[in-house]
């Protein structure tokens, strides 16, 4: 089942985050249920760690206007 795939790279990549990072909580809040499946879940929540990883993100010094986007510079 790809979701026991996805759910086992999500709990190794929490134990190496636990004991190189010093991981203490992490929440996730959900959106409407009835929009997403646990497979789709667990793929996305791999999905963004890898691209933190591969540095693949813009890092937000603040928020910027009242329109609520970010300033990046």
């Amino acid at each position: 089942m790809e979701s026991q795939k996805e759910q086992a790279a999500l709990v190794k990549r929490f134990q190496r985050m636990k004991d190189e990072d010093g991981l203490v909580d992490l929440k996730f809040f959900f959106g409407q249920v009835s929009e997403s499946t646990v497979d789709d879940f667990y793929e996305e929540v791999n999905r963004l760690y890898k691209l933190v990883e591969d540095g693949k993100y813009t890092k937000i010094k603040r928020w910027g206007d009242a329109k609520g986007l970010p300033e990046t510079g």
